[in-house]
Parts: C-alpha cells; sequence; structure tokens
C-alpha cells in the first residue's frame, strides 16, 4: 500500500454496479455464459462514487489480506519473489517502485487470486486437477492486475498482456468476484486420449529422443521477452510446480534463453535446430513458426536453418492475431508463418545471380496461393502477411541448395545484425520484398499500367490504398517506402504526427516540386495539379487544359488518356470513405475530372 508520503497514491473513485436481471443467472446464482459483462445480458449498469459503506468493505480486504499475508507467502499461495531486472521488468521498477511481483496486485486483487490459488492446492485430486485449476488461476491474473486498462468503450477491464509488454496504468479496473467468474471457468469440450506422452523441460540442443514430427516457436530476435514476461506467472505458480511436478524447475532459466543478436544467438540457434534434425528420420518433418518484418532475421533465420541442414520445402500464412479494443487494426502483421521442412539431400550448387527469376516465381506462388484462399469480404491478410510470404519463398529457394557461390554462411551468421553492410542474403531477401510489392498490384490498378509507372508513383498510390484501409501509422509507410526503394517520400506525406500519418492532398501540393525529377515529373504528379486546379477555380475545364497542354507533343495525351482515366477512377474511390475523411472536399473534383477526360474529344 503507499505510504502517506508517496508521491503516486491509489483511492477507488467509481464503482460499477450492475442490475442483475432473470435471464443472467442461473437457479443457483452464477452467470449461465462466460464471457464480459454486458448490459445486454444483465440489464442496466451505472456507476457511482464510492461511499462510506464501499471504503469500510475496502478496509475489511485490507486488514484480511494484512493479517494472512505472512501466512500466504510462506505458503506459496501469493508470491514473495524480488523483481529480476531486465529489458521488460525494469520498466515496473522505474516508473512505479514496485520491486516484488505482489505488488502488481493491490489487496483486493490479492485477495482472489491468493484464495483460488489455495483452493487448487487444497481441493486438487491429481495432478490434472491441479494444472487446469492453475490455468484458470493464469486468467485470473492476467485480468486482475494493477497493469488492466479500463476500456472505456466497453466498461470493463482488459486483460494485463494485451501485448507482449509490463505496462504500468495511472488507473486500472479491479474485477469482482461475480465479473471474474466468467474469466475464471474454462469449458472444456471434449476429450483427448493420450496412449503414450513423455513431458521433459530441457534445451532444444540437448534433446534426445528421436521423433518424426518437431514443432518449434522460435525467439523472433529480441522481438519478445518470453523469458522475462513468464516470471509474471511463475512468481505465483512455484508451490503448485512442486506439487504437481517435482521434478521441474521453478524459474524462468533466463540464463538459457536464445537471445541477443549476432553470433552468440546464431551458433544457439544452428544447435538446437541441427541437433533435432539429428533426432528425426530422413523422411522427417520439422514445422518452424515464425512472425518477424525485418529482412535482416529472415536473413539470419535462412542461414541458421540451411547450416543446421534443413530445407523449406512449404510454408502457410495462418491469421493469428486478431482484432482486440483496435490495437491490432492497420498494418500489423496478423499471420504467422508456418514453415514444413525436411532434411537437405540435395547437393545442388547454385550461383547468387541464378537465383533471382526463381525466387520471383516462387514469389508468385506464394502469394497466389494466399490469395486463392483469403476472404475478399473480410479478408485475413494484409500487405503485411504477404511481405512474410516473399521472404518464406526466398527461403525456400536458398534452402534447396548444399552451397551458393560466393556466400560464405559461416561468415555471415557471425556478423552481427546490426552491422551497415546487408549480406549477400539480406539482399536476396530485399529482392523477394520487392517482387512482393510490384506483384501487389492496388485494387483497381491495371497490371500493365502498374508495370509502368515509377516508383514514386506506385508508393503514393499504395500508400493511399493503404489510409483507405485504416492504416496511418509511419511505420507502414516507412516498409512501403523500403520495399519499392522509394528514399525520399517524407516530401509526399500531408502529416507525420502519430498514427494520424497520410499522403499530401492535392491542395496542399498545388503547383509546388512540379517538374523536379522523380515524382514531381510523373503522371501521378500531373494528375494531382490537374484535381487541384479543378478544384481551386472550382471548374474541371482548368485541369483537363492542364493535362492537355503538358502532353501536347505527338499526341502524348490521347496515348496516355487511358492511364489518366484509371488513376483517376482509383483516387475516386476516396468518395465516402471514412478512413480518408480529409478528401471528401477534392473527392468530387476527382471524379468530375475523371469523367470530363473520359468524354473529351478531338
Amino acid at each position: 500500500m503507499p505510504r502517506e508520503d508517496d508521491i503516486f497514491q491509489e483511492r477507488l473513485y467509481a464503482v460499477k454496479y450492475v442490475n442483475v436481471n432473470k435471464r443472467g443467472k442461473t437457479k443457483d446464482g452464477l452467470r449461465k455464459k462466460p464471457g464480459p459483462v454486458t448490459d445486454a445480458t444483465f440489464g442496466e449498469s451505472y456507476f457511482r462514487e464510492p461511499n462510506e459503506s464501499d471504503l469500510k468493505r475496502e478496509n475489511i480486504v485490507y486488514d484480511y489480506v494484512a493479517k494472512n499475508f505472512d501466512k500466504w507467502q510462506k505458503k506459496g499461495y501469493i508470491p514473495s519473489d524480488e523483481i529480476i531486472g531486465g529489458d521488460k521488468t525494469d520498466e515496473l521498477t522505474r516508473t512505479r517502485g514496485w520491486r516484488y511481483w505482489h505488488q502488481l496486485f493491490n489487496c483486493r486483487q490479492l485477495l482472489f487470486a491468493g484464495l483460488a490459488n489455495q483452493y487448487v492446492l487444497s481441493l486438487a485430486k491429481n495432478k490434472r486437477e491441479l494444472v487446469i485449476g492453475q490455468l484458470c488461476v493464469h486468467k485470473i491474473l492476467d485480468y486482475n492486475s494493477k497493469l488492466c486498462a479500463w476500456v472505456v468503450n466497453r466498461e470493463y477491464t482488459g486483460n494485463t498482456f494485451y501485448n507482449q509488454a509490463l505496462n504500468t496504468m495511472f488507473n486500472y479496473g479491479v474485477r469482482s468476484s461475480f465479473s471474474l467468474a466468467s474469466i475464471y471457468f474454462i469449458p472444456i469440450t471434449n476429450n483427448i486420449n493420450i496412449i503414450t506422452s513423455h513431458v521433459d523441460i530441457s534445451e532444444a540442443s540437448q534433446v534426445s529422443i528421436n521423433s518424426d514430427i518437431w514443432i518449434t516457436d522460435p525467439p523472433y530476435a529480441d522481438a519478445v521477452n518470453y523469458h522475462e514476461l513468464t516470471e509474471f506467472f511463475l512468481a505465483w505458480d512455484k508451490s503448485l510446480i512442486k506439487k504437481a511436478f517435482p521434478d521441474w524447475y521453478t524459474d524462468s532459466k533466463r540464463s538459457l534463453a536464445i537471445k541477443g543478436t549476432g553470433k552468440d544467438f546464431n551458433n544457439a540457434m544452428v544447435s538446437a535446430y541441427k541437433n533435432l534434425a539429428n533426432n528425426m528420420p530422413d523422411n522427417g518433418l520439422q514445422i518452424v513458426m515464425f512472425t518477424h518484418q525485418d529482412t535482416r532475421v529472415w536473413a539470419e533465420l535462412s542461414m541458421i536453418l540451411w547450416s543446421a541442414g534443413l530445407q523449406v520445402t512449404a510454408a502457410w500464412c495462418i491469421a493469428t492475431e486478431t482484432e482486440s479494443g483496435g490495437l491490432k487494426q492497420g498494418n500489423y502483421v496478423k499471420g504467422t508463418v508456418l514453415m514444413v521442412l525436411k532434411k537437405r539431400l540435395s547437393e545442388e550448387v547454385a550461383f547468387e545471380d541464378e537465383l533471382y527469376e526463381e525466387i520471383r516465381d516462387e514469389v508468385q506462388l506464394q502469394i497466389d496461393s494466399m490469395s486463392n484462399l483469403d476472404d475478399l469480404s473480410e479478408p485475413d491478410f494484409n500487405d503485411g502477411d504477404y511481405l512474410l510470404a516473399a521472404y518464406v519463398a526466398a527461403l525456400k529457394v536458398l534452402t534447396s541448395y548444399a552451397n551458393i557461390e560466393g556466400l560464405d554462411v559461416q561468415y555471415e551468421l557471425e556478423k552481427a545484425r546490426d552491422s551497415r553492410e546487408d549480406s549477400p542474403v539480406t539482399k536476396i531477401i530485399n529482392t523477394a520484398r520487392k517482387e512482393a510489392y510490384d506483384y501487389l498490384v492496388p485494387e483497381g490498378i491495371q497490371s500493365l499500367l502498374w508495370s509502368k509507372l515509377t516508383v514514386e508513383e506506385r508508393f503514393y498510390i499504395k500508400a493511399l490504398a493503404m489510409e483507405m484501409k485504416g492504416v496511418h501509422q509511419m511505420s507502414a509507410f516507412q516498409e512501403l517506402a523500403r520495399g519499392f526503394g522509394v528514399a525520399e517520400y517524407t516530401s509526399m506525406l500531408g502529416s507525420t504526427r502519430a498514427n494520424q500519418v497520410r499522403l499530401k492532398l492535392p491542395m496542399e501540393y498545388k503547383m509546388a516540386q512540379m517538374g523536379d525529377s522523380g515524382f514531381g515529373s510523373s503522371m501521378v504528379r500531373n494528375i494531382l495539379a490537374a484535381i487541384y486546379l479543378s478544384e481551386d477555380k472550382d471548374d474541371v475545364r482548368e485541369g483537363c487544359s492542364y493535362l492537355r497542354s503538358h502532353y501536347q507533343d505527338n499526341n502524348e495525351y490521347w496515348d496516355l488518356r487511358s492511364s489518366i482515366i484509371s488513376i483517376l477512377d482509383f483516387l475516386s474511390k476516396v468518395s465516402g470513405n471514412a478512413n480518408v475523411d480529409y478528401w471528401q472536399d477534392t473527392a468530387k473534383y476527382v471524379s468530375m475530372l475523371k469523367e470530363a477526360i473520359r468524354n473529351d474529344g478531338m
């Protein structure tokens, strides 16, 4: 609890009440269905400032927890571990001064989780009930800590791990026992009969059991610090683990985590995958799950798998990330790539310059296989997912050869990832990314026209397509620019505010940068100038006249007219789109200019 002289104080400032109706209860008073509390299920809800009775109940909880605190810690019902410093755990001490895991929970939260832990340990009749009970306790911890944000638009608390970090809150929600019941209970709908099983915890490089299939989800180059984040739960699990699995250790074994960059990380990964390959038959399989957007990380992964004697033979991008409270909208990767690997038995040798055509064909094949399965009305994949598919396509080609002339894999693996020099494999994967962007033609643009556009024009059109889908993160525009090889794109942006990034409108461009090399002399830029003139003069004849005069030589205007109409047709899709509401004043001039040029005659 905060001391009186602490800067950060905590107080109960609102209580949510729900009038429970008969439809929301069973005979014993419990809820009928698991899930979040909703007014539709229970009736009207309202908020009230805490009164003396509420505060009295809070004091009762505090006194009860204080009385039992030492006893509960000794019995392992609540944690007593100190927080070990790390990339993610340091945040807790730096921002709140918390040094122990129990400090991430207030008294009422400790009461619920501590009692739940106590009853699981005392009532479970066997190992299975211990494990299931503790998984239910984990759900309480995830949804009832000081790291649980109050979800305003839904009026309940979210969960601790809405992302892969430990985020401290200036305010948080605390669930009642009534609300926690829907979180605690896990419906088990079927039984799986396992004839034989063997569970062990050990390093992958030390595994000595033969298996036909190995499934691994390797570390993503320190993208997620699992070894630190698991300590949030492990701090509560020690008594249960000692009772259910007396031979297991009870800490996160940070020292064994494969982490970092460069030589140590890569050698540890090679050792792990080589050992798994040695413990499977020649016709065995490995399934590797991977999600990352950094081409250097994919380059390292390809060399790691190649060094382990493995070959990527197939891959599928599975939609695994669902939208949650708006956190997963936009250009976030929604899929995880599942790569199928076999032992590389081929002794074929390839030259680096021979790979590019093969990679291009494989990229197109991989993208086609995904798009053919996608639901066009509610797409599962975005451009980020198709890029992952392109990286995998490059891996399929690279790992199929026993040797690539001019590539020293061991040297590249020992080089630090943050080196300014790109490895040959990184260059190859960057090529695969470019092939993917070239192949992913925005809807409404013909492939032939797309192939004739400059990289800056492609960037503008593709970026506008992203905006129309609600993507406004700077990282998405940066990735797009890298994919097309556009070095200078910031001059094309009308806003760089966080999560509000967008392209310049015709009225913001006016006639600036016209004739400059690159985008300034392109057809798309001239079309934007024509739109500006039409809007500025409130007369589309101005825009039409500008394009005719600009392209007057050798009947160029008439040759380009169909392409100009296609570009304007694409731009007109902004009309009525709420994601690009800033285009709406301009949208009518785009449509009128398109029709004026379509009806233009000699």
